[in-house]
């Protein structure tokens, strides 16, 4: 079977397992089943937050059926947006006809009997994900509004503006799609929504 082997780091990583040392961790596991035969290796190493351009080569890939399987190091490596973004990447990738298997969650195999089972659990969480998530956002513009309000007259400091970049992100939109209708770079909206998402985790915390 055709196989590819996707390795990634994150920015946000305090000590990350590196490329290399994923990709030959990947290979080993290729070569130990006969029937593998590596085909593609796509590799983000990550210095930005949401450069994800392998990924997406990958997934433009599959959609043309160069592989069979995709092999990678872990779930979070393989899609850190969050459990949604998983779900829905896994879900392509059934559709497309690719199977899936992790090097370090041995569950997680869609070429076993276990694969059903995995995608529901996994849809129930994001389904838990995104209701948390939608009530920290909807949270957030009801601050960012309240904050208009009380600021004295004139226009916005901020050249972004940060409740409609809130309402994109409850619409699930992606990052390409933020930033095109902000009128930012791609780089640029992904840091504007990594400090959105750790402002909503401190308050979170702070209300527990």
């Amino acid at each position: 079977m055709r196989v590819a082997l996707y390795a990634g780091t994150s920015p946000h990583e305090k000590n990350p397992v590196s490329c290399p040392a994923q990709l030959k961790k990947l290979r080993e596991m290729a070569q130990e089943r006969k029937w593998f035969s590596v085909v593609a290796e796509y590799v983000d190493d990550q210095k930005i937050p949401g450069n994800r351009r392998e990924f997406r080569r990958l997934m433009r890939s599959a959609e043309s059926y160069k592989f069979d399987i995709v092999l990678f190091w872990s779930l979070e490596r393989f899609c850190p947006e969050g459990i949604s973004k998983i779900l829905r990447t896994l879900q392509t990738l059934t559709s497309y006809g690719i199977q899936y298997l992790s090097a370090t969650e041995p569950f997680l195999d869609s070429t076993g009997p276990s694969r059903d089972a995995v995608i529901r659990t996994i849809a129930m969480i994001a389904a838990q994900e995104h209701n948390r998530r939608s009530e920290r956002i909807r949270a957030g513009l009801a601050r960012s509004r309240a904050s208009k309000k009380s600021r004295p007259g004139g226009r916005p400091r901020l050249s972004v503006d940060m409740e409609k970049l809130l309402q994109l992100r409850l619409e699930d939109r992606s990052l390409a799609e933020i930033a095109r209708e902000l009128g930012i770079s791609r780089s640029s909206a992904a840091r504007l929504v990594g400090e959105q998402k750790q402002k909503e985790r401190e308050e979170e915390a702070r209300q527990k």
